[in-house]
């Protein structure tokens, strides 16, 4: 005879004594492949020449420290390094605006070599070992008169400063000397904005030139001047520290933020409503004075839809007047038939919050899959450019299918990355649900979650990121196909906008799919597409709980995400407006104090993202395991329900006396 307690535990679908590992051969076939993967990169970086794109190259397209006469210069100087703060150099990627050279070594202090010349052109002599020309002049054959000429035409630098090789480039470096005073201080700000420009320019110029020209054309419409330009870095400059401090802080808010939306989550959630109907009302008041006041005065239209000829303005308003009733009444009518799925909805969230703090750990867990993807990206691109500097006239015929190879490697790979964090959140979360007593639940849940992920369901992963990357690829190859200037000759356009739209379609229901075919796995321990279609199918059966628990949660969580982010800005940008902290504090005053509300808001924005990934994974998880829970269980002494008493209620369901009820 079984205990109450080995009853109870056989009820439990994610305990399962003969669970095993699932989709082997996916496990397979991705690590055959990652072996190919890996090959492409030794294969692309013998056959190409990648220090093509990581040495400094001259503005003569020679390479310093390995072209012929260029040995012993390694490193690469800008003859005028204003330049690359003008306007130009935002608008053109390729190039700083002024010429570049090849040097032995960086400048070692700062000559403002035209100007000493001007007025002291006896000194030239003492000046030759600092002044920066062109290769190809003989600096030794010179005199002043000709260095001066040289400089009018740059081909010598009028001035050096003193630098430092930083990637085999003469940056300048910040000089502190003696006290400072305001203007030291905005000086040495414009040296550091100057110094970031170059490195940005660096980048931009050696590796980013593909991905980055259109938002830097972009962003020079929308940068006025180099003052400007100047004000922004030194500003990001002189607070970083607090800004770090700052997004530190947000992490706590946030994780606060979710431990309070257990019980704010309905006020929340019914207030929204009702302020939807309320801005709903006041539109179609609106509408209708404006509907009334234009019937009474036929001659007079508005000017816009006037421009456009829309006819009578009073008919256009009562168009919209009646499109809003129509969509009130709508919404009405399905928040009343609703209302009941909305409670369930909200409930859940309610215990995906509980969830979350009950397993701490689970929120800072994205961090690490985020820095296996930033791995995966400079792979993926270490290997683009590698086999883009490929010269070999044979390859080049099938470097098509080498590029695709490593796309598909980047899809794949990312989209595993991806599913283990799905797969590691779903073994978690759904352990937390299926222990009855809260108080049972092991104090490395999440550590419990991993090892079952990575001990049988990686093949899962595997299979299922494979299919969404299959789709990308083929998604990537019509765009590109799209893009073709000769395709509307044999393919209308309209097909490859058809099919592009059918793709993305496709792809979003297979990442729908997939998370809840991770979930089922979880929960049941089957392999891919069995998980998949039982997900399937319990959800199709519950479709309306589904829609309304999407919606609600997408509703929900795009309010917070906005909610802390516009708070966050404000709270920055009148802090930093309040005279209290500059006259308590030595903290200097910024140009713009919009620059740092802005960027602390936008990160707000991401850090809530992260972790309301988590919270949505976890609601997923916890809505799966409900509704499993509701068709595999009836609450009696052998099939006790595992849903919190809130969710019971709701339901009108119980346990039946005598037996222990799952504990809030």
């Amino acid at each position: 005879m079984q205990s109450d307690c080995e009853k109870r535990i056989s009820t439990r679908p994610d305990i399962n004594t003969n669970r095993s590992c699932t989709d082997i051969f996916g496990l397979i076939l991705f690590i055959i492949f990652l072996g190919g993967w890996g090959y492409l990169g030794y294969y692309s970086m013998t056959k190409g020449n990648i220090y093509m794109l990581v040495s400094p190259i001259n503005s003569k397209n020679k390479f310093c420290g390995k072209d012929p006469g260029l040995e012993n210069k390694k490193y690469l100087n800008y003859l005028d390094v204003t330049e690359c703060l003008s306007s130009d150099f935002l608008t053109s990627v390729l190039g700083c605006g002024t010429s570049t050279v090849c040097v032995e070594e960086c400048p070692e202090k700062t000559v403002f070599l035209e100007t000493i010349l001007k007025k002291s052109p006896e000194k030239f002599d003492e000046l030759k070992s600092a002044m920066v020309c062109r290769e190809d002049i003989k600096i030794q054959t010179l005199n002043a008169q000709q260095a001066l000429e040289h400089m009018d035409k740059d081909t010598c630098a009028k001035y050096v400063l003193h630098s430092k090789p930083v990637l085999g480039r003469c940056f300048p470096i910040v000089v502190n000397q003696g006290k400072e005073d305001n203007n030291t201080k905005t000086s040495q700000h414009s040296q550091q904005a100057l110094i970031d420009v170059l490195i940005i320019h660096t980048f931009v110029h050696q590796y980013l030139h593909l991905l980055l020209a259109s938002t830097v054309m972009y962003s020079s419409s929308i940068l006025l001047s180099v003052q400007i330009v100047t004000n922004i870095i030194a500003d990001l400059q002189q607070s970083k520290w607090y800004m770090t401090a700052a997004l530190l802080c947000m992490v706590a808010l946030c994780f606060t933020y979710i431990f309070l939306l257990k019980w704010v989550i309905k006020p929340l959630v019914w207030i929204t409503i009702s302020s939807l109907f309320i801005v709903l009302a006041v539109g179609m008041y609106l509408c209708y004075t404006n509907f009334e006041y234009y019937k009474e005065h036929p001659k007079e239209n508005n000017q816009i839809i006037k421009m456009f000829g829309l006819g009578p303005t009073y008919k256009i308003w009562r168009a919209i007047l009646i499109a809003l009733s129509i969509v009130f009444a709508i919404l009405l009518l399905v928040i009343l038939f609703l209302r009941s799925r909305i409670v369930i909805a909200i409930a859940l969230i309610r215990e995906g919050s509980k969830a979350v703090t009950a397993i701490k750990s689970t929120v800072f867990l994205p961090i690490f899959p985020l820095m296996v993807q930033c791995l995966v990206v400079a792979y993926t691109v270490l290997i683009f450019v590698a086999l883009v500097t490929i010269e070999d006239s044979e390859i080049q015929s099938g470097l098509v299918y080498l590029k695709l190879a490593n796309l598909f490697g980047f899809y794949w790979t990312r989209a595993f990355v991806s599913g283990v964090t799905d797969m590691i959140f779903a073994c978690t979360f759904s352990m937390w649900y299926w222990t009855l007593n809260k108080k049972d639940l092991p104090f490395f849940s999440l550590t419990s979650g991993i090892h079952k992920t990575f001990r049988y369901h990686l093949g899962t992963v595997a299979v299922g990121s494979l299919i969404i990357s299959i789709v990308q690829i083929i998604k990537f190859i019509v765009n590109q196909l799209s893009k073709k200037t000769n395709i509307g000759k044999f393919i209308p356009k309209w097909t490859t906008c058809l099919c592009k739209c059918f793709f993305d379609y496709v792809e979003k229901a297979l990442k729908f799919i997939n998370k809840n075919a991770y979930i089922m796995c979880a929960i049941r321990g089957d392999n891919f597409f069995k998980s998949a279609s039982h997900a399937f199918s319990l959800l199709m059966r519950n479709i309306v709980r589904v829609v309304v628990l999407d919606k609600v949660v997408d509703f929900v969580f795009l309010l917070s995400k906005l909610l802390m982010s516009i708070g966050v800005g404000f709270a920055v940008y009148y802090l930093l407006e309040w005279d209290y902290l500059y006259e308590h504090t030595k903290v200097e005053r910024l140009n713009y104090n919009s620059v740092p509300a802005l960027v602390l808001g936008i990160a707000t924005y991401l850090v809530c993202t992260i972790f309301f990934d988590v919270y949505a994974m976890a609601i997923d998880t916890l809505f799966l395991c409900f509704l499993e829970d509701c068709e595999r269980n009836d609450g009696s002494p052998e099939k006790p329900y595992y849903m919190s008493k809130n969710l019971m209620k709701i339901l009108g369901k119980k346990n039946k006396t005598g037996k222990p009820e799952k504990t809030s």
